[in-house]
């Protein structure tokens, strides 16, 4: 694609440090779009006291309100704007007066729409349905991560032009050709390496895939991510409990590429509330990780109808250890299966074509 560099967007986005799914999906497209030349004008939700992933939800609103003359000061000076909105019920309603803004000025707005917590706002908050409903029909576009997500808001809000743009590995997260051998060898060492990259929450799966690992040698199982607070304890007494598995806190790029080289499976039983498409799963999939996860319907997308069935499991310890023990006998059969599509995966979840077409639901 050509960008065209005479035109100028107003990125509103949470930012920050990029260190939790979405921010690090807005500061990775805020890159790419200004290293291909596109003019940026931006508005940070996480300046001015923003605090992070799950923490102080008021310092986020405060930060909306506080940036809005910021957002006044540039509106007249772009052709776009693109929001990654808030989807609570509160976050939703701070964001009006930025959407009323876009109108006045007749500026075209995009909504990317990161989860499905906007779904449970809308059906959860009666009150607030008008409002979605009035907005989403509004914009120019909304972007879902996946086609069930776009069903699905579609078929609820009854308007709105819905787009679909799913999430992206970055290029240096790719198994490459001349790695494939190497990819393979890791697979064949005992014990099987299991890698875990999310939040240490219950509602993940975690606590269930550690105990479906158990203090089983066959399986080593390195687990990455941050651990909220009220699962410390928790999280601790496991670890304490079962010598193979292993915590190695937040993993930076590098670390993360090596850790998914030498995991043979990548392993995500959630039933997290608001999942949608994972970053993490589809950094796994581009490195050639066998994917064991729940069939959510973003997981289901993501993976795609060729994708093994008797990958996708409950979130229970049983059914989990039953499927990794599968693999084990057997890593060389599913692992050609997975292998066949790991170019066309790479293809699709790409950096540059996630830009792409994100600019393409922008202005097109």
């Amino acid at each position: 694609m050509q960008y065209d560099v005479n035109k100028k967007i107003l990125m509103i986005a949470a930012l920050g440090k990029g260190d939790d799914g979405m921010s690090f999906a807005s500061c990775r497209l805020r890159d790419e779009w200004q290293e291909n030349g596109v003019k940026l004008h931006i508005v940070d939700f996480f300046d001015n006291g923003g605090s992070g992933v799950g923490v102080s939800a008021i310092n986020k609103i405060k930060a909306t309100f506080i940036n809005k003359a910021l957002a006044r000061k540039y509106i007249k000076d772009c052709d776009a704007v693109y929001f990654t909105p808030k989807l609570s019920p509160l976050g939703f309603m701070s964001l009006i007066s930025y959407y009323k803004m876009c109108l006045k000025n007749n500026k075209p707005y995009t909504l990317h729409i990161h989860g499905r917590a906007l779904i449970d706002t809308y059906i959860n908050h009666k009150w607030i349905r008008k409002y979605i409903r009035k907005y989403i029909g509004l914009a120019k576009s909304t972007i879902a991560l996946t086609e069930k997500l776009k069903e699905e808001m579609y078929e609820l809000f009854g308007c709105g032009k819905f787009d679909v743009v799913g999430n992206f590995a970055q290029d240096s997260i790719m198994l490459k050709e001349d790695e494939y051998s190497e990819k393979i060898n890791f697979i064949k060492n005992r014990p099987m390496q299991i890698c875990y990259m999310s939040n240490v929450i219950e509602s993940k799966g975690i606590f269930d895939l550690i105990e479906a690992v158990g203090s089983d040698e066959r399986f080593a199982l390195k687990v990455a991510g941050r651990v909220f607070p009220n699962e410390k304890i928790r999280f601790e007494k496991y670890l304490k409990e079962h010598s193979n598995v292993e915590y190695i806190g937040f993993v930076s790029n590098e670390e993360k590429k090596n850790l998914l080289m030498e995991s043979a499976v990548f392993c995500l039983p959630t039933r997290y509330p608001t999942e949608a498409q994972p970053i993490a799963l589809i950094e796994a999939l581009c490195m050639g990780c066998i994917i064991v996860s729940t069939d959510l319907p973003g997981i289901v997308d993501t993976l795609g109808e060729r994708y093994p069935k008797e990958l996708f499991v409950e979130k229970d310890a049983q059914e989990i250890k039953a499927v990794l023990e599968k693999i084990y006998k057997n890593p060389d059969d599913i692992y050609q299966r997975i292998h066949e599509n790991i170019e066309n995966y790479q293809r699709e979840f790409s950096l540059k074509n996630f830009a792409e077409k994100i600019y393409g639901c922008v202005f097109d």
